[in-house]
Order: structure tokens, then C-alpha cells, then sequence
């Protein structure tokens, strides 16, 4: 059975590995920026970089870029080097994942209902869901699976534990502090699950209330402290930086704002978060077969402060959820209503045997049944994510070959095609830096700029069509041609001087249009179109 639930928790980074199966378009914008961010930490080029989570993750995605790029010596920009950044990062999530699961079917002391419960919450999001492609991203959703499932494991086997385990000493209130600040800096909303091993273990403890405030305050300290250590890790040591991010942090939280919903009951009701409205019913059902089953003597005082935590935690999701109303939040939110589950039933009066917690998963086997959503490799276009990367490879080899410098024109997020010049001038942030000589951007994209719809910018694009640069813009459907919304484009594909091409691909939207234009002085009019991929 370990064997067994560790591959299926394996299996959809397995599945990736072994079909053609491209990342590089479906997951462009955190491959990106998680990609040249680390690049530009290890180059010491930090000044544009502003990050509030996935801060360990990116502590590990330094180790992946430098032995890419420096021990391995793979060029930044090529596209086999980004995808293998993508997969090991994918890797580095998954194969702990399934070592905690294996460790749960081994380990004697969780009871069989515990091992099911922890293995099926951990497998919902991939087989119960529907397509959730954040869980391919190289971010921090991906860790934020195994950190959950660690956490969740953590607190069971503590409940679990005869005798009751003995009160925490300095060392393990400052682990345990340790681990909170982990979750917190990978997203701060996993600090709540995070604590749960903590709670559970105070809960349990018999200690004076004064010495139990004492330890909680010293592993509040040590998750401040440890969270600032980790920060100060990813920036190699840079404490004006660390400083810097901090601060960045203390905003965010203060104003978040939306992402893609603009309150939370759009967020709540839109399809496309189904997931979540599903998982927080099972939860519901877990809290209720808790509230009405037979109740068993002992550890009341335990029962009350951890279900009492669990509530209150999972009140500040919702408050966060309407703070933030986005697709990511609610995915957090999703995930921390699940993995509360099995710290439900081990906490339950209805005795540590009792299987109908089992059936509380059912709203999510219905989901998965009805959906197909089972079938990891029906919910993703395998064979479109191919062809769209050798789209992109082939459109970075022409303006390689050209031997042209190039402007990227990208007026607003509708006219991105997915380009090799958007991953490092828009997703890795290296627009924002100046190209100076010796400069990261200047080594890794030289010759390039990047320009928006102000009237500075379109004066600029006219200059270099003159010149006779190449110009790079995309077209999204449903979206108008981008060409007929600025007429400098026009002219350059009605210009006979011109020549113009242009890619297809379908991985992203209905169909995204990939041209590429420069002004020939001498030579007429060619426009060389290729087949629509």
C-alpha cells in the first residue's frame, strides 16, 4: 500500500515525464519569473525583484538554475533549459509528497481510517478536481502539497500517540516554530496549517496554562525569526534586500487586493472554483459526523482547543478569501479544508476507529465520477502544449537567425504570445532593468527592448520599424487584431518594403497568432505565412 499510494501521488509528475507533455506554454508566466528571478539573485542583480511567497521553494530553484546554467553550462534562454527547470522543480514538490504518504501506510502508529483519510485528501486535488494547472506550475502551489501533508501527518500522529507525548522542551517549540515560518514564507495563509502539530501538541500537554502561553510566545519568536532567516537565505545574504522584501511582505498583506474575482461571493459562486465549494462540503460533513457521533471520555480539553483552532482558521481563510478574492486564494482555502480532515476525525468524540469519515470524501468521489476528472490526461491537451512549444522554438530560432535586434511590442496581456523575449523582458522582470554592459539582460537577451501603448513608446516602435528592427507582436482570440488597434503595425504589414511571418498556436486561448515584421529598404513586398499549427 505504500508502494502503492506513492506512486499515485507520483503519477501525474510521472505522467509528465513519460508523454511529450511541454510546459513551457501552459505554465510560461512562473516559469518566467521563477526561472530569471533566480538568475538574477544568483547574477546579484536583485533591485526589481519583489517576492512575498514561495520563498523556500525559491531557495531550491536557485540549486536547480545554477547547476543548469553553471555547473551544466546550459544557455538561459534556451528552451530545453527552461523545461527541465520546470520538471525538476515539479520533481523537487511530488517526490517528498510521496515519501510522507509511503511513511503514513508505514509507520504503526496511525489507525486505517487515518491512513485512507490522509491519502485521499492528498490525492483529491489531482483526481477529484477539476483541471488545475496551478499544480503544474514550478510556484509554490505544488509545495504547498507535500507542506500540507507533512503538517496534517504531524498532528495525527501526535493525537495518536499512547502514551500522550511529553511536554514540548526549547528545542521542539523552536521547530516547531521553525516549520511555521516555512509555511508562512512558501504563503502566508500555510502558516494555519503549519501550527497545527503545535496546537495539537499543547492541547494535549498538562501543563500550567502560564508554561503552555510561554511556549506558544517562544514559537511565535522563532517563526518571526525563521522567517526572516529564510528570506535572508534566498537573497544569499543580502540584508538590504531581506530588509526590502520584508517590507514589501507588510504590504501585501495589508492591501492584497484581486486577481482574478473582484469579491467573495463572485469567488464562491464562479464555475471555474467549483473545487472549492466541494471540498469545504466535505469538510462540513467531517465537522458534522464529529458534532453528532457518540461521544468517547478523555482529552475534552484537547477536542475543545484544537476543533476551536480549526474554526478559527478556517473563519480567517474566509476573510482572507474576501481580502484576496482570487482563483489562488480559493485553491488555499480548498487545500487547507481538506488536509483539516483527518486532524478532524483523530480529534472526533466518536472514538479513533470510527471509518464513517471515510464517506465524508464522498461529495468529491461524486465530482471526480461526474467530471471525468479521474482521467489526469483528459483534462490537459497534451499534443497542443507540444505543438505550441515547437512554435515558439521555431520563432526563436528565426529572430536568432536574423542577426536583427528586436522590440517586442506587448500593449496590454491580450497581445502576449508566449515568446522567448515575453519570458525574460515581462514574466523574469528584466524589462524593468536598464541594459547596461556586463548587465544580466544584456547577457542573456542583448539587443532587445521592450515597448507598451503610451504615446512615448508607440513614437519609439515607429523609429525602430524604420530602422529596419524587428518587430515581434501576438494576437489572442477573441481579442480584435492588434494590428487595426495601432496603425504602426498596419503600415508595416501593408508596407511593400516588408516582410512579415507569422506561427499559430492553441495551447493558451482559442488561437494565438505569433508575427514577427522588419522593413527591408531594397527588397518588395514578402509576406511568408506558415501553416496553422
Amino acid at each position: 500500500m505504500a508502494m502503492a499510494v506513492a506512486t499515485l501521488f507520483l503519477a501525474p509528475w510521472l505522467w509528465i515525464v513519460a508523454t511529450p507533455v511541454s510546459l513551457l506554454v501552459s505554465q510560461h508566466e512562473f516559469i518566467g519569473y521563477r526561472y530569471f528571478t533566480s538568475l538574477s539573485v544568483l547574477s546579484g542583480e536583485t533591485r526589481h525583484i519583489d517576492i512575498v511567497q514561495g520563498v523556500p521553494m525559491g531557495i531550491l530553484q536557485h540549486v536547480i538554475v545554477a547547476v543548469l546554467t553553471r555547473v551544466l553550462d546550459r544557455p538561459s534562454t534556451d528552451i530545453s533549459t527552461l523545461e527541465a527547470f520546470a520538471q525538476a522543480s515539479l520533481a523537487l514538490a511530488y517526490l517528498p509528497g510521496a515519501g510522507i504518504l509511503a511513511a503514513v501506510w508505514l509507520a504503526p502508529r496511525f489507525s486505517l481510517p487515518d491512513r485512507f483519510l490522509i491519502t485521499l485528501v492528498a490525492l483529491a486535488p489531482w483526481f477529484a478536481w477539476p483541471p488545475a494547472p496551478l499544480l503544474l506550475a514550478p510556484d509554490y502551489w505544488p509545495f504547498e502539497l507535500p507542506y500540507s501533508l507533512a503538517s496534517t501527518a504531524w498532528a495525527v500522529s501526535i493525537l495518536r500517540a499512547h502514551p500522550a507525548p511529553r511536554p514540548l522542551g526549547v528545542g521542539g517549540t523552536i521547530l516547531a516554530g521553525a516549520w511555521i515560518a516555512l509555511g508562512a514564507t512558501l504563503k502566508v495563509s500555510a502558516a494555519a496549517i503549519g501550527a497545527l502539530p503545535l496546537v495539537v501538541h499543547l492541547s494535549l500537554s498538562t501543563e500550567r496554562w502560564s508554561r503552555q502561553i510561554h511556549r506558544a510566545l517562544t514559537a511565535g519568536a522563532a517563526a518571526l525569526a525563521g522567517s526572516i532567516v529564510i528570506v535572508w537565505v534566498y537573497f544569499l545574504g543580502d540584508w538590504k534586500m531581506t530588509a526590502r522584501a520584508v517590507l514589501t511582505f507588510v504590504r501585501f498583506i495589508r492591501e492584497p487586493g484581486g486577481i482574478d474575482f473582484t469579491s467573495l461571493s463572485q469567488t464562491l459562486a464562479d464555475p471555474s472554483t467549483s473545487f472549492l465549494r466541494w471540498s469545504l462540503l466535505a469538510t462540513a460533513l467531517a465537522g458534522l459526523v464529529t458534532v453528532t457521533g457518540r461521544p468517547v471520555p478523555g482529552r475534552m480539553r484537547g477536542r475543545l482547543l484544537i476543533g476551536g483552532f480549526v474554526v478559527l482558521s478556517l473563519v480567517g481563510h474566509v476573510i482572507t478569501l474576501d481580502k484576496r478574492p482570487s482563483s489562488t486564494t480559493a485553491m488555499d482555502f480548498a487545500l487547507y479544508g481538506l488536509f483539516v480532515i483527518p486532524v478532524i476525525a483523530a480529534i472526533s468524540r466518536t472514538g479513533q476507529r470510527d471509518a464513517r469519515f471515510l464517506l465524508c470524501l464522498t461529495p468529491l468521489l461524486v465530482l471526480s465520477v461526474t467530471g471525468r476528472y479521474w482521467d489526469f490526461s483528459a483534462k490537459y491537451p497534451v499534443e497542443a502544449y507540444a505543438s505550441a512549444r515547437d512554435v515558439i522554438r521555431e520563432v526563436q530560432a528565426y529572430v536568432r537567425d536574423s542577426g536583427r535586434p528586436a522590440v517586442l511590442f506587448a500593449p496590454d496581456a491580450h497581445h502576449l504570445g508566449q515568446v522567448i523575449e515575453q519570458f525574460v523582458l515581462i514574466q523574469g522582470r528584466l524589462g524593468r532593468t536598464p541594459l547596461a554592459p556586463g548587465s544580466l539582460r544584456e547577457r542573456v537577451l542583448p539587443r532587445s527592448e521592450l515597448l507598451g501603448g503610451s504615446v512615448d513608446e508607440l513614437v519609439r516602435l515607429q523609429d525602430r520599424i524604420a530602422q529596419g528592427w524587428l518587430i515581434i507582436w501576438a494576437h489572442q482570440d477573441p481579442w480584435a487584431p492588434t494590428e487595426d488597434a495601432f496603425p504602426a503595425l498596419r503600415h508595416l504589414l501593408d508596407d511593400p518594403r516588408a516582410t512579415v511571418r507569422f506561427w499559430d498556436h492553441r495551447a493558451i486561448s482559442d488561437r494565438t497568432r505569433i508575427y514577427v515584421g522588419l522593413l527591408r529598404e531594397r527588397d518588395g513586398h514578402r509576406t511568408d505565412p506558415t501553416s496553422i499549427r
